[in-house]
């Protein structure tokens, strides 16, 4: 077992599961304290809460803040929320003058791991890191900003990376976003550093700190040290800015080894207050003395060591004369500028990144929706092939955009990965076009209601495909021989997908929805976010693999345990299922957040019992409709024909596509653009899917078009109440065969039932009643809790 797996002792206080039907909350929660003794630290600061116990934690945080009142508590909580638990957070606070000392107060009460440090006398950075390294018991020391934020795995990350490679220092890629999103989010790697890990030499380390330099700033990376190799050494507290650089220059010329790693784990913010991005006169002073002490410590034949150390001297003096040319070109004193150039012409060439600002700054940049200023935006994050409501995944997801459109959201669409793009070059909005305000595709570029991609290996891989499936149609080959594009919403994010929403994200993330539980790993990347995250479930994926099994064929989503998949849906504040059962099982499995039930609304038509020879299966490519396409085809619709030999089935959408040809008595319609006429013919509708289970999509719409509806015990699970009487169940080929033969051939019959389905899409599937409870989510405050019922219930 690892050291931080054991690090707590937990005193579970409470466990509470509420659980409400159709548009009711499904509940879990579990509270715990860690509790151990305190002590007071005697120091020449003053102590608050700490921790008495003689075990030493695994990672010691340590945290420097001076009136960092408006983004402490953020910080703070990012620590807390650590995966690697085993740690003490110490807060060295430098004579703040704000909130900053009550919001830390307010946050150890409920975390004892949690201990502060305060100063009576403004001393700088430094010198309140120092006064934590005295205290700090941990085998690791991680320097954490007091404005900064940082990912949720990434001490666990970095801790494991350097015992498992030997190092010494550790530090992770860094993405840069301002406060006020005036900018969007960089990274600070780049090409070659931004693909590997490095290990870092004294040398290479100096360089890279050179003021105006060509190689990423590694003194902008926030180290995690481990204690035995940091010994006796301390900031320099003579240092205002570039103290940690200095720190680690001289733990590598005394023989420390340090490797990077390109994770994007750690958040630099940013802001007015910030004193990292500025530079003055008396800290280019600071930094030339800082490295003239340095090079004294340097070990004699260390010469690029030397050689590093004098260049950045070199750049600081230069850019001293620079902040002087500035003044004085502002002051427009054209003698003090030449004064300045005589003693330093190199400084003028820093003045080229003021006139490429000035260009940059004549450039027309995309305006950001006017909608992120007023009202209440709402960034969905998707990677579906949102074209419309061509499948029941877009028609659910398009169904509860469109409500929270009405309720006063603004919505915004993103989707962080280019593949949403599959095989095909381009995407049609088309309702997806009005419901949004905004939408955007990583890779691709909108013209009108088109977004192309800039991508063009896609179109490659287009051209490939057609040629595969018409000779795969024309029979000249037996199977596809190209793989299916991969399932989008699945696929693993890379670097680039999580840097789109560091960026996109800002400003546009009041509230979020993300699409599919596969996506909430990008919620640390919404950088100083405030408001409410909800999780749309869809499928319960973890339990498909199971299914699909039984039946002998394999799942086109790839899986998830379902200790996985409760771990990703729980990252959100709360969780929609489409029905009730998944959702009592993801409560009875030990899942920590809220989870709302909500099916698919309707759009509520009258009855139309249509006639008597038509039979309708509706379906996207997904497995599940494939499998029950093929199974209805091979074993019902056999024995339906023999009794009826005017049965036609019509099978529309996109589940065809796969398919070589249709067998006697079925017409492939493909996708249609309007399934409106299919419907009002159509004499029964079928759903024999014998996997699957989450979405309701057509069942629902089958619903409300009132039609006489033959499905599996599979499609109804989870609304097996809401449609109890309207829907004709059978899970056996000769069962199934019989009810649709009867259907076909009784009107009165066939007419009962269609009513029958035409009222419980009425009673249970309007709007109101399904999304109702979202909205809610979204603005707790508004919300009245309601009744719960018992677990046995469902």
């Amino acid at each position: 077992m690892n050291r931080h797996s054991k690090s707590m002792r937990t005193i579970s206080i409470s466990f509470a599961v509420m659980i409400f039907r159709t548009g009711e909350v499904v509940t879990l929660d579990q509270f715990a304290l860690h509790g151990r003794p305190r002590r007071f630290v005697k120091s020449e600061w003053s102590s608050g809460v700490t921790d008495q116990s003689d075990r030493r934690p695994l990672v010691s945080v340590i945290m420097a803040n001076y009136n960092g009142g408006p983004y402490l508590a953020e910080a703070i909580r990012a620590v807390q929320a650590q995966t690697l638990s085993d740690l003490e957070i110490i807060l060295a606070d430098d004579a703040s003058a704000d909130d900053s000392i009550a919001i830390a107060e307010n946050l150890a009460r409920g975390d004892r791991r949690l201990r502060m440090l305060r100063s009576q006398v403004n001393r700088g950075p430094a010198a309140a890191r120092n006064q934590a390294l005295t205290v700090a018991r941990g085998d690791w020391i991680a320097v954490v900003d007091s404005d900064d934020l940082i990912h949720p795995r990434r001490l666990e990350t970095l801790v494991a990376h350097a015992e498992r490679d030997g190092a010494d220092i550790v530090a992770d890629d860094l993405i840069l976003f301002d406060d006020d999103a005036r900018e969007p989010a960089r990274p600070l790697f780049r090409g070659g550093w931004a693909r590997a890990p490095h290990w870092i030499d004294a040398a290479t380390y100096i360089r890279s700190n050179v003021i105006f330099g060509h190689l990423p700033a590694l003194g902008y990376c926030k180290p995690v040290l481990r204690r035995s190799a940091l010994g006796e050494a301390r900031y320099d507290e003579r240092l205002i800015i570039g103290e940690d650089s200095d720190l680690i220059a001289r733990l590598l010329v005394g023989g420390a080894r340090m490797r990077i790693y390109p994770d994007l784990t750690y958040f630099y913010r940013r802001h007015s207050a910030s004193v990292s991005h500025r530079i003055t006169e008396a800290q280019c002073v600071a930094i030339e003395e800082a490295e003239e002490r340095f090079r004294a410590l340097i070990p004699p034949g260390n010469d690029q060591v030397h050689l590093a150390s004098r260049l950045r001297a070199a750049s600081a003096r230069r850019t001293l004369y620079y902040e002087r040319l500035v003044a004085a070109l502002k002051a427009r004193s054209p003698g003090a500028a030449i004064r300045t150039l005589s003693a330093s012409p190199s400084s003028a060439l820093l003045l080229g990144g003021i006139v490429r600002r000035r260009l940059a700054s004549l450039v027309p940049r995309r305006r950001r929706p006017a909608a992120i200023e007023p009202g209440r935006p709402l960034l969905v994050l998707s990677r579906q092939r949102l074209e419309g409501a061509t499948n029941g995944s877009s028609a659910y997801l398009l169904s509860i955009v469109a409500y929270l459109k009405q309720q006063g959201f603004t919505p915004h669409f993103r989707s962080p990965s280019s593949t949403t793009f599959g095989r095909t070059p381009f995407i049609r909005l088309g309702a997806a076009a009005e419901a949004f305000a905004s939408f955007e595709v990583r890779g691709g570029t909108r013209i009108g209601n088109v977004i192309i991609t800039t991508d063009p290996r896609v179109l490659l891989r287009m051209v490939l495909g057609a040629l595969d499936l018409v000779l795969f149609k024309l029979r000249v080959t037996r199977r596809l021989l190209s793989a299916r594009a991969p399932y989008a919403v699945a696929a693993p994010l890379t670097r680039a997908d999580r840097l789109f929403v560091a960026a996109q994200g800002a400003g546009l993330s009041d509230h979020v929805l993300f699409d599919y539980a596969y996506l909430t790993e990008t919620r640390p990347y919404l950088l100083g976010r405030e408001g409410r995250t909800l999780v749309l479930m869809h499928d319960l994926v973890s339990t498909r693999q199971q299914r699909f099994a039984r039946i002998g064929q394999d799942d086109s989503i790839s899986h998830l345990a379902f200790d996985e998949e409760a771990g990703r849906l729980s990252v959100a504040d709360a969780v929609i299922a489409i029905q009730a059962q998944e959702a009592a099982d993801l409560v009875a499995g030990g899942l920590t957040r809220p989870v709302i039930v909500a099916p698919m609304a309707a759009v509520v038509r009258e009855p139309h019992p249509g006639r008597g020879d038509s039979i309708l299966f509706v379906g996207s490519s997904a497995a599940p409709n494939r499998d029950g396409l093929q199974w209805f085809c091979d074993e019902i619709l056999p024995l339906v024909r023999q009794r009826c030999p005017t049965a036609v089935l019509q099978v529309a959408g996109s589940v065809t596509r796969d398919l070589q040809g249709p067998p006697p008595g079925v017409s492939f319609l493909g996708v249609v653009p309007d399934l409106a006429p299919l419907y009002r013919e159509a004499a029964v509708v079928i759903s024999p899917l014998r996997v699957g289970s989450g979405l309701k999509i057509k069942l629902v719409e089958a619903l409300s078009w009132g039609k006489a509806i033959v499905a599996t015990s599979t499609t109804i699970e989870g609304v097996e109440r809401e449609v109890a009487g309207c829907v004709r169940v059978h899970d056996d080929a000769a069962g199934f065969a019989e009810a649709v033969v009867t259907l076909l051939a009784d009107d009165a019959a066939r007419t009962r039932l269609a009513t029958a389905a035409h009222g419980a899409a009425r009673a249970a599937f309007s709007s109101e009643a399904c999304y109702g409870p979202i909205v809610r989510a979204l603005a707790p405050d508004d919300a009245s809790p309601p009744q719960a019922v018992r677990l046995a219930a469902l």
